[in-house]
C-alpha cells in the first residue's frame, strides 16, 4: 500500500529533482520505496486537463530493471514472461509490466501499475551470479531517469527535441526509439494511457535535471507544466 508523505526525505529513495518538486508543493506518496510526486500544489482541477493536452511527470522512483546477455532470451522466458518477438518493440505483460527489447539479447522492464513492480522484485529475487548462464542483471533504477511525457500535443512537442518522427501515425503504440532527446541518449516509448497518447524517456540518470528543464521548456509554448501520479492516473482510467 502506497503511504503519503510530506517530506521526500522520509523515504528510502528519491529522484533527483526532489528539491524541484519540494519547491513547487508537492506532496509525495511512496512508491517501491521512493518518493514520487503525488500532486503539486498548482495542480487543482487542471491536472487531468493539462495530462490530456501536455503535460511531463517524473516516474523516476518506479520500479525497473534490465537483464543482458546472451542467454537472456532464454531465462525470462523460463521466468513465464512473454518477449517481443524483435528489438525496438514493447509489450505489456498480464500483471502490467512493461518489457522493451532493445536488442536480441537486452531487455528492460518497467513497472506500469501500482503494485510497486512485484513481477519486477520477483526477478530480481530469482536472479543470481551463481546461476549457470549468461544474463546479468542491470540495475536501471540507478542508472536511468523515468519521465511521462503526454497528451494530444506531445509528438508536437518532442518534434523540437527529438529527431525521430513521433507522431502517432508514424510511431505505433509500444513501439521503441533508441535515440537522442534534449541532447541526451535517450531510450523513447510509445504507451498511451488510455486514450491519451503518452512517451516513456528513460536517459542518463546524471542528467535528470538538465533532461526536465529542456523538456520543460520545449512545452512551454503548448501551455504545459509538471503533473503527479494523481492527474496522470486517471488517464488510464478514462
Amino acid at each position: 500500500m502506497s503511504a503519503e508523505i510530506q517530506q521526500p526525505e522520509a523515504a528510502l529513495r528519491r529522484s533527483p529533482l526532489a528539491r524541484y518538486h519540494q519547491s513547487r508543493g508537492a506532496a509525495f506518496v511512496v512508491r517501491a520505496g521512493g518518493a514520487a510526486v503525488k500532486s503539486y500544489a498548482h495542480e487543482t482541477e487542471k491536472g487531468k486537463a493539462r495530462a490530456q493536452s501536455i503535460a511531463i511527470v517524473d516516474l523516476t522512483c518506479l520500479n525497473r530493471i534490465g537483464f543482458k546477455g546472451a542467454d537472456t532470451l532464454r531465462w525470462l522466458s523460463s521466468q513465464s514472461l512473454q518477449l517481443p518477438d524483435v528489438p525496438n518493440q514493447s509489450l505489456i505483460g498480464t500483471d502490467g509490466t512493461l518489457i522493451a527489447r532493445l536488442s536480441a539479447t537486452e531487455f528492460m522492464l518497467l513497472d506500469t501499475t501500482a503494485n510497486d513492480g512485484q513481477k519486477i522484485e520477483s526477478l530480481r529475487s530469482a536472479w543470481s551470479m551463481d546461476l549457470d548462464q549468461r544474463s546479468y542483471l542491470l540495475e536501471r533504477g540507478d542508472s536511468h531517469s523515468w519521465f511521462a511525457v503526454t497528451g494530444e500535443l506531445a509528438p508536437q512537442m518532442l518534434a523540437k527535441v527529438c529527431a525521430v518522427d513521433l507522431r502517432t501515425h508514424k510511431f505505433g503504440q509500444l513501439a521503441v526509439a533508441q535515440t537522442s532527446v534534449a541532447r541526451s541518449n535517450s531510450i523513447v516509448i510509445r504507451a498511451d494511457q488510455g486514450p491519451t497518447p503518452c512517451f516513456y524517456i528513460l536517459a542518463d540518470l546524471s542528467g535528470s535535471e538538465f533532461m526536465w528543464a529542456g523538456l520543460l521548456d520545449s512545452m512551454q509554448e503548448f501551455n504545459g507544466d509538471a503533473i503527479g501520479l494523481d492527474a496522470f492516473n486517471t488517464l488510464s482510467a478514462t
